[in-house]
């Protein structure tokens, strides 16, 4: 979801003021390793599209760019006392984001969803939510999403919500899991 920014100016970007993260691999070093393990990494599509290299995988990496982003922000924001103010991280992020991952992919681990979670957490972004669908693998997600299923409905009623509270009524007997952030 994007909102036009404040600004008058025509140089002005949008404001994203939503983000939805479906099944991704935000840190590429970690994903190159799984798919290495798992012996198609010379046929994945991952390392030419991340530079070839460790260092380039770093650097492509959204885990990264959020840490080099957060330094940024650092730097601007050194109030009197020469600490960080900490409030100004949550302006640089949608005010709403929503990390879901199918419990049965085997192409990208939900782990790397939880673990995305964490680190934005660490870093003071306190509006991430995470859902987690059993019985959905990286390609059911997203076909669900386009064409309708659990993961489009998740999807569809947290962007309907309009207060903090999340929650998923289950159309059948097959529980998914949500988590709230805990800071």
């Amino acid at each position: 979801e994007v909102s036009s920014s404040s600004s008058s100016s025509s140089s002005s970007l949008p404001i994203i003021t939503t983000f939805v993260g479906l099944s991704g691999p935000y840190n590429i070093d970690h994903h190159f390793d799984y798919e290495a393990a798992r012996g198609v990494e010379e046929i994945s599509p991952l390392k030419p599209a991340n530079g070839f290299s460790r260092t380039e995988f770093l650097r492509n990496s959204p885990a990264w760019k959020l840490q080099q982003a957060l330094n940024d922000i650092s730097e601007m924001n050194i109030d009197n006392n020469n600490k960080h103010n900490n409030s100004c991280v949550q302006d640089f992020f949608p005010r709403r984001m929503l990390l879901i991952h199918g419990i049965e992919d085997d192409t990208v681990p939900f782990t790397a969803t939880s673990e995305a979670g964490r680190v934005l957490r660490s870093c003071g972004v306190v509006n991430v939510q995470e859902a987690y669908v059993p019985q959905t693998g990286h390609q059911d997600a997203v076909v669900h999403l386009m064409l309708g299923g659990r993961v489009q409905d998740i999807v569809v009623q947290w962007l309907l919500q309009t207060d903090r509270v999340f929650s998923i009524e289950s159309k059948n007997d097959t529980p998914t899991i949500l988590l709230r952030s805990k800071l």
